[in-house]
């Protein structure tokens, strides 16, 4: 299906911005091969008119409000946008789309005014100069196609060409200068037997092509035409069938690529001489969505690409699917496991030449190194097993990264700095701007606090003392950092390794030490649920001894929605992990979770993009139950995560959605609910509804 709504863009360092709409609002999220970013709200109460485009290093969204206001939104960086209204709108419309072409000295709109009454709409060029509107110019009348009423393109800064339907079975061309401003005459391009249905449109050094659909009554064809100087080429039919859509042209290392849909399933066929001659109609077989939109594919300024329209994946979050050659930047490899690491080694081996026994396998990964190792050498494979498992293996790694030598102070230093640089570099999109934005959006620093960053070594909480350290040198509040450390009663390994990553990335904390895994060895009844106030109480009190007024958690995207999910499956309640919290226990202090916007995903790909080892559970209860030296599987958190996981494979906005669900929370549809130890009942004012008159 088309769907007009739905506009990507290439930006010059190859990645892609997806611009959509959905339930009146207008948002934007970005994919590399580190996958899709959290979805950002640009506009509210939209409509779904909007035009995007860059120009010199700006993204320009135009769009179109509720009751029809038009307005420009600008960024520089597609975190921050700001809104300016263009002018007061009569009554809106979903069919007019726009074409905005932003100049040094203007803005310039090529946009459509439908006419429900005659099916005749006017293409209409207006320009926006000095603040104010110029006189809008009347470019033609036509009859707009039902999701594509126009196409525009621009040739160079001020050179477009248009194209559209003049007539019924009449699809033309018309040129415009945008400085000086001139307008050229209409150009025939192709006269097609019956009504024209959908089109695409590329242009090349030498050819225009055009793949359009035909429909009469009892079938579809798929016709591609070029056109060479002034010569249009004789209409070549693709194929025939009775419901053919989706047209769609692009290029691809030197190939002319036509594809189209024809009863729902993908087809096309592929031209090494630029449209003179074509190999066979083929079903298209290569990771093609099942349910596909299709959506302009825009690029930077001055960016080259080989298509204006690209297929979209509907079930994958708009997923690009078919578009320009190498789309996605090369992502940086992950940093690759050490040779120690024999359970992986293994693991490969075994799934290679014996696919029956990997369940067996993963089995045994449950248990710890030495059982693996003994069962898979009774097997006949020659298993090496790293004593003490991971954590082993992770102490032998830090110590030979911190092995005092006459290079150590220059290693530590540029390994802090790499950390440092990637996080407003390589992570800017998915870490950083989303750190910063839970602070400003849920107001978590004041001028003059001083926070005590609670660390607890793993690499949450890491990352967000790094985040830290980049917000006090560019940050625009005033305020001190405290990077606290508590030891609960942590083993050797543990206690060594938060020491050494803290000195390799360069983090100043403070340590202080409690007895809290001692106290709660041996409770049978909740000892998480004590520990954990225990650990909170004790961060409260070091903070607030220090001078601190807030202390700040390293609780992720992931953890609130998990929560709100475990809330409703276990504690048959609604609540959410807030971003801030007042302290109940120590008056004027607060709690505050910065990394309340930002995916586990991202967290993790920082630590591996850094070649960053941290610890993974350090609890006394669960220390001993995995290879990897503590883990939460068979937790109920676990298992939530594990059901959001599997429910984002089928609909990407899984996550979003579960996150916004205790943002519109409608009390008129609530049975029953709780506010400051009040409960509250929907029969409660029940019949004030039918009595409003009631005294």
């Amino acid at each position: 299906m088309q769907n007009p709504y739905v506009k990507y863009l290439k930006t010059k360092n190859g990645y892609f911005y997806l611009f959509y709409y959905e339930h009146g609002n207008i948002f934007c999220r970005s994919f590399s091969h580190d996958g899709w970013t959290v979805p950002q709200k640009i506009a509210e109460k939209a409509s779904p008119v909007f035009s995007v485009c860059q120009y010199e290093a700006i993204t320009y969204l135009l769009y179109s409000g509720g009751e029809g206001q038009l307005y420009l939104a600008s960024s520089a960086d597609f975190a921050s946008w700001e809104h300016r209204p263009l002018r007061n709108g009569t009554s809106p419309t979903d069919r007019t789309r726009f074409f905005l072409l932003p100049s040094k000295e203007a803005f310039h709109i090529i946009y459509h005014l439908p006419t429900e009454a005659t099916g005749v709409d006017s293409l209409v060029y207006s320009v926006f100069r000095n603040g104010q509107w110029e006189k809008p110019y009347q470019i033609d009348r036509f009859l707009p196609l039902k999701q594509t009423p126009f196409l525009a393109r621009r040739l160079s800064d001020a050179h477009i060409i248009l194209y559209y339907r003049t007539g019924r079975n009449v699809l033309s061309a018309r040129e415009m200068l945008l400085t000086p401003y001139t307008i050229g005459s209409v150009t025939p391009l192709i006269q097609t037997p019956t009504p024209c249905t959908d089109l695409s449109i590329i242009n090349d050094t030498e050819r225009i092509h055009i793949l359009y659909i035909v429909r009469n009554m009892f079938r579809t064809q798929v016709v591609y035409q070029y056109k060479h100087t002034v010569a249009i080429s004789t209409p070549r039919i693709l194929w025939e069938d009775t419901n053919c859509e989706n047209c769609l042209a692009y290029q691809e290392n030197g190939r002319l690529i036509l594809m189209w849909t024809a009863n729902g399933q993908p087809f096309r066929c592929i031209s090494e001489n630029g449209g003179a001659s074509f190999g066979a109609v083929e079903r298209y077989m290569e990771k093609f969505p099942a349910y596909c939109i299709k959506g302009e594919l825009l690029g930077a300024n001055d960016a080259a690409l080989n298509a204006a329209e690209c297929y979209g994946n509907g079930q994958h979050g708009f997923l690009p699917a078919v578009f320009a050659p190498s789309p996605l930047p090369e992502a940086p490899k992950a940093a690759k496991q050490a040779e120690e690491d024999d359970y992986s080694k293994a693991y490969t081996a075994l799934q290679a030449s014996h696919k029956k026994q990997i369940e067996e396998f993963s089995v045994l990964l449950e248990q710890r190194s030495d059982e693996i190792a003994e069962d898979l050498s009774e097997q006949g494979y020659e298993i090496y097993s790293i004593e003490g498992g991971y954590r082993s293996y992770l102490r032998k790694k830090l110590a030979d990264f911190m092995k005092e030598d006459d290079g150590t102070a220059e290693r530590l230093a540029d390994k802090a700095a790499d950390a440092e640089r990637s996080i407003i570099k390589k992570f800017k999109k998915t870490v950083w701007r989303p750190f910063t934005k839970a602070i400003n959006a849920y107001e978590m620093i004041q001028d003059g606090d001083k926070i005590a960053v609670c660390i607890s070594g793993g690499k949450d909480s890491m990352l967000m003392a790094k985040l830290f350290q980049e917000l006090e040198r560019h940050g625009k509040k005033n305020f001190e950092v405290v990077f606290l450390v508590m030891n609960p009663g942590y083993n050797e390994v543990n206690y060594q390794t938060i020491l050494n990553n803290a000195k390799m990335l360069n983090i100043p904390i403070t340590v202080f030490r409690t007895e809290i895994f001692d106290t709660v060895v041996d409770i049978t009844d909740s000892p998480c649920y004590l520990c954990a106030r225990m650990r909170r109480g004790y961060l409260y009190s070091k903070a607030r001894e220090l001078g601190c007024n807030k202390i700040a958690l390293g609780h992720h995207f992931d953890d609130v929605i998990e929560t709100i999910v475990m809330g409703m499956l276990y504690g048959a309640q609604i609540q959410t992990m807030m971003p801030k919290l007042h302290s109940t226990n120590f008056e004027g202090m607060e709690l505050i979770r910065p990394l309340y916007l930002v995916r586990e995903a991202d967290i993790i790909h920082w630590a591996q993009y850094n070649d960053l080892h941290f610890i993974q559970c350090a609890c006394r209860f669960t220390e001993g139950c995995a290879s990897c030296g503590g883990t939460e599987k068979g937790s109920k958190r676990a298992d939530v995560k594990r059901l959001i996981h599997s429910l984002e494979q089928e609909n990407p906005y899984v996550a979003k959605n579960i996150f916004r669900s205790v943002e519109n929370v409608n009390l008129n549809t609530v049975i029953g609910y709780k506010k400051d130890g009040v409960r509250y009942h929907f029969l409660d004012t029940y019949d004030d509804a039918a009595n409003p008159n009631k005294e």
